[in-house]
């Protein structure tokens, strides 16, 4: 039916048209000339699973897909107006909600004066006919693409192969040459076919190149060797070259070949021998031991310092196992230190105690295991090893000074200690004793002068009464910081709170206590032991951190005691800023040796802002039984 038709042109279609509408395959629709749908085929609701009222209510908008619908629109809006017939093809969504390509047609229907009075939709779903035509292109394409590379493969092989390829007639002349043979030649091949070697080579090279091509021919067989040519910028070249005989089109017997180009591999072979020379000159030379075994345990490689030691020459020790050279004992250990090697794939490192002396005295070996698969891939040990006797001897002559300087620090401290509580108590039993007697007397003297004296030398009494006060409160100060009556009295903590109390009056450090642990009394020497080390934190902390809090914190917990004095200065960059600076000359090493001579240990440590110095000492098994873990 043509827009030009009128026999479909009535307001309203019969039940004629009804009757045949619904009985095609297609989905097709009438509509008003204003775009307004009057009427679906019952197709529609079977294909789209819709009912009318959804129809009516949504319209084909929400089966159609997303990237099709715009278009759509658009291309109705047009059509509207301009009374125009319209195609296009979009995805429908059928009622198993599968998206299918259809082709819809909207005619327009006009009456005999040529008004438009209706349109009329088909819409045909075209996806099995699409499948099909794309199905039968790819079997074109893919049948063309077969047809075209069985035409073209010979030569793009050929074309593509890493080497030169060639073919020769019975006079020798070039009848085929692939891409590389230009590379390699500096000559097209157009400007080669046709032509023999003479023509085309330096005389020498091209002798040679034909007395191979007639070995060839001559022995009527393969013959592989190595030609020498120079390359299209003048470079030396060498090639592996196979040639073997062929017959040309009419029979007579030419040569063919194909070559590979081996400059490199060569460089590289000669790179390798000199790198092996110079890995083997740097190695005998080297103080070290190395050596290398396979998986069986015997040597397959030992440097000179290891021919040296054991006096045996390198054939002598190829092929021989540890235990044919060393006593039974390293020999056994030797080999369990390999089997781990080989088991693991791991490095090890071990120290070794060899017979290996001058005079065969022991000497310390440290040495270093890694696996190392040989050429074939077959596991293998190799192993470095170093003679560190003399730095074993250092270290035992280090550590023994590094004990009798802790020890004498430790005297040092308890001598300090000693002399501390000494001068303590002088200073109370006789200075602190007198200026009380003085202060008795100054009163009584105040209390004997006559009235008018005393009236007038009182302002001078009271001077004098407050210069004493001042001295017995700095005596009594430095006897705090001497001894502090507090801890051999009452125990570490009320003598923490009292230090804390006099150390913020006498240096404006805003100090605070946090006891976390068991209030009960630590033994006498982990109170005094504590107790240094906060005077002397909080002296570093006065006199360097430029902060104006300070933080002593103790908790008890899993049978140790562990205590922190932390600031909120400036703190160091880094430990070694704090170990430079020279914090308390020999306060640190003194603070250390506090902890460690209880079984405790102290660190620094240096958050981001602040310094933090951290103790921890372990309390004896009565302790740990009389303090239970606290929550802290």
């Amino acid at each position: 039916m043509t827009d030009s038709q009128a026999p479909a042109a009535s307001s309203q279609p019969g039940d004629l048209f009804h009757l045949i509408v619904d009985t095609v395959p297609h989905l097709m629709w009438t509509a008003g000339p204003d775009g307004r749908i009057d009427y679906r085929n019952t197709r529609i609701y079977e294909y789209l699973g819709a009912d009318k009222a959804a129809l009516d209510d949504r319209g084909f908008g929400h089966v159609i897909h997303p990237d099709d619908l715009q278009s759509g629109k658009e291309l109705w809006t047009r059509a509207l107006a301009s009374g125009e017939p319209a195609h296009v093809e979009v995805r429908v969504r059928r009622a198993d909600g599968v998206y299918r390509w259809h082709h819809v047609i909207a005619l327009p229907l006009r009456d005999r004066n040529g008004a438009l009075v209706r349109w009329l939709g088909t819409s045909t779903d075209i996806q099995d006919e699409l499948d099909q035509r794309l199905t039968l292109e790819a079997m074109v394409r893919a049948r063309t693409r077969a047809l075209h590379d069985s035409e073209q493969r010979f030569r793009l092989f050929m074309d593509n192969y890493p080497g030169t390829a060639w073919i020769k007639d019975s006079r020798l002349r070039y009848q085929y040459r692939n891409k590389l043979c230009d590379d390699a030649s500096g000559r097209r091949t157009e400007h080669a076919l046709g032509r023999d070697d003479f023509e085309i080579w330096p005389p020498e090279v091209a002798k040679s190149l034909r007395e191979n091509d007639e070995r060839a021919l001559s022995r009527n067989e393969p013959l592989q060797t190595v030609e020498s040519v120079s390359g299209a910028h003048g470079q030396a070249a060498r090639w592996l070259v196979v040639k073997f005989p062929l017959a040309d089109a009419s029979g007579a017997m030419g040569v063919a070949g194909m070559g590979i180009d081996i400059t490199e591999r060569h460089q590289l072979e000669q790179a390798l021998r000199q790198s092996e020379q110079r890995f083997q000159t740097f190695m005998d030379l080297s103080p070290a031991m190395a050596w290398i075994k396979d998986a069986d345990h015997r040597i397959t490689y030992a440097n000179a310092t290891v021919q040296k030691l054991l006096k045996k020459n390198s054939g002598e020790l190829i092929g021989r196992l540890s235990s044919e050279f060393w006593p039974e004992d390293v020999a056994e250990a030797v080999r369990k230190a390999e089997d781990q090697v080989l088991r693991t794939g791991g490095v090890l490192q071990t120290i070794h105690t060899l017979p290996s002396g001058p005079a065969g005295e022991a000497e310390q070996w440290l040495i270093i295991r890694c696996p190392l698969p040989d050429a074939s891939g077959r596991p293998g040990i190799g192993a470095v090893a170093i003679d560190i006797t003399a730095q074993k001897r250092a270290e035992r002559h280090l550590e023994q000074s590094a004990n009798r300087v802790r020890g004498l620090l430790g005297r040092l401290v308890a001598t300090q200690e000693a002399e501390r509580h000494r001068v303590a108590i002088e200073l109370h039993d006789l200075i602190g004793q007198n200026l009380t007697a003085l202060g008795i007397e100054l009163g009584v003297v105040h209390d004997a002068l006559p009235a008018q004296s005393k009236q007038r030398l009182t302002a001078r009494f009271d001077s004098m009464r407050r210069l004493l006060d001042a001295t017995i409160t700095s005596i009594r100060d430095v006897m705090s910081e001497l001894r502090p009556p507090e801890l051999d009295e009452f125990g570490l903590l009320p003598a923490l709170h009292r230090y804390a109390d006099e150390f913020e009056r006498r240096t404006g450090l805003k100090t605070r206590t946090v006891w976390a642990g068991n209030t009960r009394r630590l033994p006498r020497e982990f109170d005094l032991a504590l107790f240094r080390i906060v005077q002397e934190a909080l002296t570093n902390a006065a006199k360097h951190s430029g902060g104006t809090e300070a933080t002593i914190t103790v908790s008890e917990g899993r049978g140790r005691l562990r205590m922190t004095i932390e600031d909120n200065g400036g703190g160091f960059v880094s430990p070694e800023g704090a170990r430079s600076a020279g914090r308390g000359g020999w306060g640190l090493p003194a603070m250390r040796e506090r902890a460690e001579a209880r079984g405790g240990w102290l660190r620094v440590e240096f958050p981001a802002k602040g310094t933090r110095v951290v103790v921890e000492m372990p309390l004896s098994d009565n302790e740990r039984d009389a303090y239970p873990d606290s929550p802290g």
